[in-house]
């Protein structure tokens, strides 16, 4: 059976007439991805190098640090994002403008004292991962029309591997050359999830102008 692509423009079109409130959605979501994947794929170098570990010292503990934020993360998020208080409107915007922040200790890893406590504040990214990803999915099933929805979460799983996937190893990498990979955590992670953070912000407001709530 063939798969008929010829109601991907008007598709494209209606997510276009929503492009003040989604365009910032999106844009907050892809940002913290920037930051989440830059960090996260150079964790092990960094540790390696700060620390002057091989990775079997390490690893171990990395494994646990990811296993146990995802873990915690998505067990978390669920009961939170069903709350009254994020049912209300614009409260599960107000979840995602304050996830950015909590994972901010992730950027300061440089500055840790031990290997151990690196792990620790980069596990704050990795907690807020899975909440971000519970928050914007059910804020898109809040904002876009039934019809619209699948699409919607394709079309923001496209646009975060194109700008994270590729762009957060890269900007980490472009700025680690001249910085260290450590201070480039600091660089690139503090301005893009505060930018993250803002663009939720105003994605909220967004909402409220568009609903009149």
């Amino acid at each position: 059976a063939s798969v008929d692509l010829s109601g991907i423009p008007a598709k494209l079109a209606r997510l276009w007439a929503m492009r003040r409130l989604v365009g910032l959605l999106f844009g907050g979501f892809c940002l913290f991805y920037v930051a989440l994947v830059g960090i996260t794929s150079w964790t092990a170098v960094f540790i390696g190098r700060r620390y002057g570990l091989a990775l079997p010292e390490f690893g171990p503990g990395l494994g646990l640090m990811l296993l146990v934020s995802g873990m915690g993360g998505y067990l978390l998020s669920g009961p939170i994002v069903d709350l009254p208080f994020a049912r209300r409107p614009g409260g599960r915007m107000r979840i995602l403008a304050l996830l950015p922040l909590l994972a901010l200790p992730s950027a300061f890893a440089q500055f840790a004292p031990s290997s151990g406590v690196a792990l620790a504040a980069i596990a704050a990214i990795g907690t807020a991962m899975p909440a971000v990803n519970v928050a914007m999915n059910a804020t898109i099933q809040d904002i876009v029309p039934n019809d619209l929805r699948g699409f919607s979460h394709a079309t923001l799983g496209l646009l975060s591997a194109l700008t994270a996937g590729a762009g957060g190893p890269l900007l980490v990498a472009w700025v680690g050359e001249f910085a260290g990979i450590g201070m480039a955590f600091v660089i690139v992670g503090i301005p893009v999830l505060i930018a993250a953070s803002f663009c939720f912000v105003l994605a909220g407001r967004a909402l409220e102008l568009a609903t009149g709530d």
